[in-house]
């Protein structure tokens, strides 16, 4: 008899899709000893705030003092407006491979769910992930850190986050 070879391709949907279709990129978050106004983070929009404004979810750690104009490198969530932030563990097993791959609002509150505590954070690198949560939107978010900028003449270090929820 003949051979009759049929494929079909089957789509699994493994949870509820993120609310944003795509990511928001390069946006920047600045030292909050820098200009007035930027040392926070509305993650709903990328938009930079002040370090105590009501949409803040994040915000920066500043300098060691206004004597020591090393920049701390550290970020926080806003207590104050509900926000908690962790660092991803990104060896554990339920975490997608990286940023990118993440397609579902589950794989965030997993990656928050599994994260450490990061209140504040430890040293930022290049390439970290973190989840937040925000008691005040009800969202989780998850940003990766792809980019630092330190400048040495003023206060305009800044973090460059991609951002998705």
């Amino acid at each position: 008899g003949d051979m009759v070879s049929t494929s079909i391709n089957v789509t699994v949907n493994t949870g509820t899709p993120l609310e944003l279709s795509t990511p928001l990129t390069g946006k920047l978050l600045f030292n909050q000893f820098g200009p007035a106004g930027t040392g926070g983070m509305d993650l709903d929009t990328g938009d930079g705030t002040g370090s105590a404004d009501a949409s803040a979810e994040i915000r920066d750690m500043g300098n060691v003092s206004s004597g020591d104009q090393t920049w701390l490198k550290m970020i926080r969530g806003v207590a104050a407006n509900g926000c908690t932030l962790r660092l991803v563990d990104t060896s554990h097993p339920e975490w997608p491979t990286n940023f990118n791959n993440v397609q579902y609002k589950e794989e965030v509150v997993s990656a928050f769910t599994n994260g450490l505590n990061a209140s504040p954070s430890p040293v930022v690198n290049i390439g970290d992930v973190f989840a937040a949560y925000s008691t005040t939107t009800g969202r989780y978010y998850l940003f990766v850190v792809s980019n630092i900028v330190e400048t040495t003449t003023d206060n305009d270090d800044h973090y460059v986050l991609d951002i998705k929820y």
